[in-house]
């Protein structure tokens, strides 16, 4: 069935983006036992969903191959993508484009290169963020102790960068304002332009 949004849900599997060679949606997950998938057309939406009802014991010995999840879409453009992983890295190639993307992971990577039209919001605890080679409507990238790294980026309204402890590097930047909020973390900038403002905490 055709679709305008996406949304995920999962745990510990990697995301990756891919556009379809045969113009067909395909959605390929890696499983385990008591730890499956459901992928579903919902109001409009692709949505996946985990459904891990492993014990703390099936977390122990050996375990070959990686959770992945690999969405294979049909076409470049969507409207919303949603994603709530937990330990997973997620890829956001940049020949695709949404209205507005929201991701939030706990110990995950997030590499976003994909447009977005409005709104661009990540956010990640441990987890590195690296939005690179795109255009947005505004960028909103938020780390505890991870490392923050956005280049070559054009933004039509703010870039807000929120880091406790860890390092935000922002280089090749054309944006209205930059505003940065942190306690302990590093700050570098290295060719930024902002025809507002500049905000540093």
């Amino acid at each position: 069935e055709p679709f305008r949004d996406i949304a995920l849900t999962t745990d510990t599997a990697d995301i990756v983006f891919i556009l379809s060679e045969d113009g067909k949606c395909r959605v390929e997950c890696y499983e385990e036992e008591n730890a499956t998938h459901s992928v579903t057309i919902e109001h409009d939406a692709l949505v996946v969903k985990s459904n891990d009802q492993r014990s703390w014991y099936d977390h122990i010995g050996f375990h070959f191959g990686s959770p992945r999840i690999t969405v294979y879409l049909p076409k470049a453009e969507y409207n919303t993508l949603s994603i709530s992983e937990r330990t997973g890295h997620v890829e956001l190639p940049k020949h695709f484009s949404f209205q507005h993307v929201d991701i939030s992971a706990s110990t995950g990577n997030i590499h976003c290169s994909a447009s977005a039209r409005d709104a661009v919001k990540i956010r990640t605890s441990t987890g590195n963020i690296c939005a690179e080679d795109t255009s947005v409507g505004s960028l909103a990238l938020s780390v505890t102790t991870g490392k923050v790294t956005v280049s070559n980026v054009t933004c039509d309204g703010d870039i807000t960068v929120g880091v406790s402890t860890g390092k935000a590097l922002l280089n090749d930047i054309a944006c209205k304002s930059v505003i940065s909020k942190g306690s302990t973390g590093d700050l570098s900038f290295d060719h930024v332009i902002a025809t507002d403002q500049f905000s540093m905490e």
